[in-house]
């Protein structure tokens, strides 16, 4: 009868440790999250992901379901509430509606935490479509 006690006891401290890890990784656990943001041209879809210190990815679809043709996607931040502006910056194609930029001697996309708004441009002149995509960088 002891032993089954004791066999018990340890099933039900394992459990307690086993939902403490899960809890741990739920809630507190660093996510690496990223700020995203996303909007919408007349013949597009595009989301923005701004990682600390990393390049910047930019999926484009288009709202018709074709594929995407784009041969060049710029970026040109804008922080407003603080007078801030950073050079357009290209973004290479690295797949179909896929696009990333590149980590400069500049840094990243944005090199401050606070409410970007991100002018994102389609293609290029006269043809190209464009949309602003605010980003919450914290």
């Amino acid at each position: 009868m002891t032993a089954r006690r004791v066999g018990v006891s340890v099933l039900i401290a394992l459990g307690l440790i086993a939902l403490g890890v899960a809890l741990i990784l739920v809630f507190a656990w660093p996510r690496g999250d990223q700020p995203v943001g996303s909007g919408n041209s007349q013949s597009y879809a595009v989301e923005l992901t701004v990682p600390a210190g990393g390049p910047s990815e930019v999926t484009v679809r288009r709202h018709d379901g074709a594929p995407v043709q784009l041969d060049v996607v710029t970026l040109e931040p804008v922080m407003a509430q603080m007078g801030h502006a950073t050079p357009a910056m290209t973004a290479e194609r690295v797949g179909p509606g896929r696009f990333t930029t590149r980590v400069t001697t500049r840094g990243a996309l944005v090199e401050m935490p606070g409410q970007w708004e991100v002018l994102v441009l389609l293609g290029r002149p006269p043809d190209a479509e464009f949309t602003i995509v605010p980003v919450l960088v914290e």
